[in-house]
Order: structure tokens, then sequence, then C-alpha cells
């Protein structure tokens, strides 16, 4: 399972609140990353109130 793997190049950090998850996030170094998947690109997804996902691209 990918979340048991734990590389140096990655940070996986989760939030609750009452045990509920409400948010998730992955931070990479995407030059040291295995295959390279990501190029210069960053994503990152936020929860909604509605529990539904927003989803966001950062480039350089």
């Amino acid at each position: 399972m990918e979340l048991d793997r734990n590389p140096d190049w990655r940070e996986q950090l989760i939030t609750q609140i009452e045990g509920r998850p409400i948010g998730f996030i992955q931070i990479i170094n995407p030059a040291r990353e295995e295959s390279h998947y990501w190029g210069d690109v960053a994503i990152v997804w936020l929860n909604r109130e509605d529990d539904k996902f927003l989803e966001l691209k950062l480039c350089e």
C-alpha cells in the first residue's frame, strides 16, 4: 500500500476534526521522486465542507 511507504523525498499529512479526516496534503520533491511523473507541477487537493475536492495545479 502506498501510504505505508515513507520515502525521504515525500511527506504526507492528514488533518482531522473529532476523528473525521478533513484534509490531506502530500509534499514531494519532484526532482527526487522515483518516477518523475509530476515533472515541475505541484498539485494541491483541498477538501471542501461538502466533502468534494478542489484541485489546484501550481507550476513554476
